[in-house]
Parts: structure tokens; sequence; C-alpha cells
């Protein structure tokens, strides 16, 4: 992969009107605070709230640097 691809992402906050989970290959898990998953891996957001929601999370490339939060 070129340099400064990414390859993975940190989930630094969760949604407080939702849930945020992942599907690994297999099958889909609820993500937590800190976890690290694969970039190949789909983040799915559910929520029966018409709230507004947000999660935080940093992406890191295959030279292991770190994007500023999201």
């Amino acid at each position: 992969a070129a340099p400064g691809t990414v390859v993975s992402y940190v989930i630094k906050t969760l949604p407080s009107n939702g849930t945020l989970r992942y599907h690994d290959g297999s099958q889909w898990r609820d993500a937590s605070a800190g976890l690290e998953i694969e970039a190949a891996w789909v983040l799915g957001y559910y929520s029966t709230s018409t709230a507004p929601d947000s999660f935080e999370f940093q992406a890191i490339d295959n030279d292991g640097a770190y994007s500023s939060e999201h």
C-alpha cells in the first residue's frame, strides 16, 4: 500500500443516543471506546432516537501516524 494509507481506526467516543457496531467479516459486534478496528471492516450506527448524535474516531495509517480526532 502507498505510504499514508489508512489501515485502521480507533473509536474515541461512542454516540449517546444509539449503538455503534462494526462487522468483522463474520458478524456484527458492539464497538467500545478505545477499540481499534481494521479499515476494511464496516461500521454501522443504529438508533431509534431522532436526536442528533455523533462519535469521534482517529485514523491510523500504515506508517503508524494518527490523524486528528474526527
